[in-house]
């Protein structure tokens, strides 16, 4: 039995606004752990990382790799804030194409839901013992909401015309 396209549309729907739910809950559990713990995820990234791709890193020093993960853990946090926001704008604008909107409307609305979660996100850290709200963490935020956004409405602009193309050949 042939499923239809309208409850295709409403499964897709539903599942992608649940991913988009499922990274906020995860900005906002990252965003709940106190300094000490954030700094020991996000070293603990930077260490693993060093490790896979610095050679030699194993057989340095203890005080050597910490020199490098402290030198490299203001990057990677601010990576990660980029890649997260990067995610959910992306997901959001996906959710928002399941809609008989303009794409333009698609894309404000993403960015909008995106962005103001992402400020949302830096007054929750004021709340959280030896976190702040950093208002150039909402830029680097918004720096992945758009690229995510962007490139998405890009993708879609790809598919559609080799859609077309290959129907144009067919005939």
């Amino acid at each position: 039995m042939k499923m239809n396209s309208r409850i295709k549309t409403l499964i897709i729907r539903y599942l992608l606004w649940v991913a988009v739910l499922a990274v906020m809950l995860f900005i906002f559990s990252s965003s709940a752990q106190i300094a000490e713990v954030s700094s020991e995820s996000s070293g603990g990234f930077t260490r693993v990382f060093l490790s896979v791709f610095v050679e030699d890193f194993d057989e340095m020093s203890h005080e050597k790799q910490q020199e490098l993960v402290d030198s490299l853990q203001f990057v990677v946090r601010k990576g990660a804030h980029f890649s997260v926001y990067f995610v959910l704008g992306s997901l959001c604008f996906f959710a928002m194409n399941t809609y008989s909107i303009k794409t333009k409307q698609k894309a404000y609305i993403s960015i909008l839901i995106s962005l103001i979660y992402a400020i949302s996100d830096e007054i929750h850290q004021i709340f959280v013992p030896g976190r702040a709200g950093r208002i150039t963490d909402v830029f680097i935020d918004l720096a992945g909401i758009l690229t995510g956004v962007g490139l998405s409405l890009l993708s879609i602009k790809i598919a559609v015309k080799i859609i077309k193309m290959k129907k144009r050949k067919a005939l």
